[in-house]
């Protein structure tokens, strides 16, 4: 229920101009609809003394009184009487007799588009009902009561019609609501994320309001205590695989949060006693990781293509234990190709001296270089919430399975001040 009315909150204008647009329909029909008026009379068929005295039963004589309202014989009187403004097939579906049960009345009941004609009709057949009297007089006729003209109509009913609107409006409101959050919704939770991936989320980090600051500078603020629970769900995950690089990657294409966790995640590796390597390899970004000086030098780009060395490429970190491969400056020239060829000779050449190597990687929905650096090695998948929509994440995964990519888990960033996982 929870979950249902926050979807339902989520969507409240759609649901919102849904219920408009349906009761505006109702109202619609309530001024266009053709009204129907409905008038009654009363005709009291007492049967005769002579009919009292015998033995036989007249309340088959009463029903027959009263099925004969809508007989042609009298239909036909009353057709002549009114002139040509009703057919004998319009009187016939307007017109209805019943026996009041227990009494010596039959009433008369007219449904008519007009509410004079509803209620002449009526008293038309309690005038020519005993002419024909199928008893041959053994039933005295009096009138009871005359129809009166209805000063209101009787269909359609405006509070039924209204209230059952209104019951219509709601649901559709609710239903469109849903179907649309189902579709559009973005993922904002850790629950959510499980169930749009089917993958361990290892941790729920809030997102930082400046990029390129470590959050494990403020060692009891929320961001490091993440980072902390991150950091022992990592190495708990990773036990279960054989050694290799982890690629932490963003899932939105447009996101560059994966360079400042990954930033403190090496920080919070190193601070019990890991030796660690941050490796740049996301030269799509511009923004500057919060590991490395204003002026990084050269970094990986120039390694692959053999410009310079890795010794002379790497930097150390803001604190012991971390040392920095930057990504260097392709300044637009493509780097799939020395992904390809030259990256595992650069992984090979220092993984053997550190504990862990970290790999920033562009979005696996940008392109292909984090499935690729992530082969002998587990990837990482960051996830901003509420900006990625379910179908778009159950989608990513799904590929990344199939390409037999490992995915260790994920972690989402959460906005706001108040987060929970």
């Amino acid at each position: 229920m929870r979950s249902l009315l926050a979807a339902i909150w989520r969507r409240r204008l759609l649901a919102l101009t849904v219920l408009i647009l349906e009761l505006g329909a109702v109202a619609a029909y309530l001024v266009l609809a053709p009204r129907s008026y409905v008038a009654s009379a009363t005709i009291t068929a007492t049967p005769q003394l002579t009919l009292l005295q015998s033995t036989g039963n007249f309340d088959s004589l009463e029903n027959t009184l009263s099925q004969i309202v809508g007989s042609r014989a009298v239909l036909d009187d009353v057709h002549n009487r009114l002139g040509e403004s009703r057919s004998v097939d319009t009187l016939r579906n307007e017109v209805q007799g019943t026996r009041v049960n227990g009494t010596v009345l039959i009433r008369i009941t007219v449904s008519d588009k007009s509410a004079a004609a509803a209620a002449d009709i009526a008293n038309l057949i309690v005038d020519v009902l005993p002419l024909h009297d199928p008893s041959g007089g053994l039933f005295l006729f009096t009138q009871t009561d005359r129809a009166q003209r209805p000063s209101a109509f009787s269909s359609p009913d405006v509070k039924i019609t209204a209230l059952a609107g209104a019951v219509l409006g709601i649901v559709l409101a609710v239903v469109a609501a849903l179907m649309r959050d189902s579709i559009a919704r973005t993922v904002e939770t850790a629950e959510q994320l499980r169930h749009a991936t089917g993958k361990k989320v290892l941790a729920v980090v809030p997102r930082p309001k400046d990029p390129t600051k470590l959050a494990l500078a403020d060692p009891d603020s929320p961001a490091a205590a993440a980072f902390r629970a991150l950091r022992v769900e990592l190495e708990f995950a990773s036990s279960q695989r054989p050694p290799g690089p982890i690629v932490v990657a963003n899932a939105n294409p447009d996101g560059t949060d994966n360079g400042w966790l990954a930033g403190n995640l090496a920080v919070a590796l190193a601070q019990v006693q890991h030796h660690v390597l941050v490796i740049d390899a996301d030269f799509r970004r511009r923004d500057r990781n919060p590991l490395l000086p204003a002026d990084p030098g050269p970094g990986l780009y120039d390694v692959l293509r053999e410009a310079t060395s890795v010794e002379e490429a790497l930097r150390t970190g803001p604190i012991d234990g971390v040392t920095v491969l930057p990504s260097g400056d392709p300044a637009g020239t493509s780097t799939a190709s020395l992904i390809d060829t030259g990256f595992y000779r650069v992984l090979e050449e220092v993984s053997h001296r550190f504990d862990a190597v970290l790999v920033l990687a562009p979005s696996p929905m940008q392109s292909e270089d984090a499935r690729i650096m992530a082969i002998g090695g587990s990837l990482l998948l960051v996830v901003p919430s509420r900006t990625l929509r379910a179908r778009m994440l159950q989608d990513l995964t799904t590929r990344l399975g199939e390409t037999r990519v490992d995915l260790l888990g994920m972690v989402l960033l959460k906005r706001g001040r108040r987060w929970r996982r």
